[in-house]
């Protein structure tokens, strides 16, 4: 597994979700080293569905996940991959939302290519998923 996970998401940035930007979170999520970091680059600041928007009030991503399990809210599929993917690891988002914003969803706020670039000087594994939104990897351990 990787120390670093960049998982990318392009396309049209009107057309950006934020379920697009968890699945991203997710898929990452499955290749990070426990407690490691993931990146999710877009250009893009997509509207919250009201259980991602909700998650924004709580103080960590598990109370977070509890409270969005507990009201079985329709739209909750999206706020509980993001919150699962902030549980596993550090979250890191460059975007259009705000420093704040990214705050409230538990992640730092990359604003430059320069931060993406310190994130990725800081050693160990990386690993870069273009178009994360639309994928599922997975680590096959390797014999020896």
């Amino acid at each position: 597994k990787a120390d670093t996970v960049i998982a990318t998401i392009s396309g049209e940035t009107t057309r950006v979700e934020f379920m697009m930007l968890a699945k991203a979170a997710a898929c990452a999520a499955r290749v990070v080293k426990p407690n490691g970091r993931i990146a999710v680059l877009t250009a893009a600041a997509p509207e919250l569905p009201e259980s991602a928007d909700r998650m924004r009030s709580m103080s960590d991503p598990a109370s977070a996940a509890k409270s969005i399990l507990k009201s079985r809210v329709e739209d909750g599929a999206a706020a509980l991959l993001w919150c699962n993917a902030a549980k596993h690891a550090s979250l890191f988002l460059a975007s259009e939302y705000t420093e704040e914003f990214a705050e409230e969803l538990f992640a730092t706020a990359l604003t430059s290519p320069s931060e993406v670039q310190r994130l990725l000087d800081t050693g160990g594994d990386v690993l870069i998923i273009p178009d994360a939104h639309k994928s599922m990897v997975t680590v096959l351990r390797s014999k020896g």
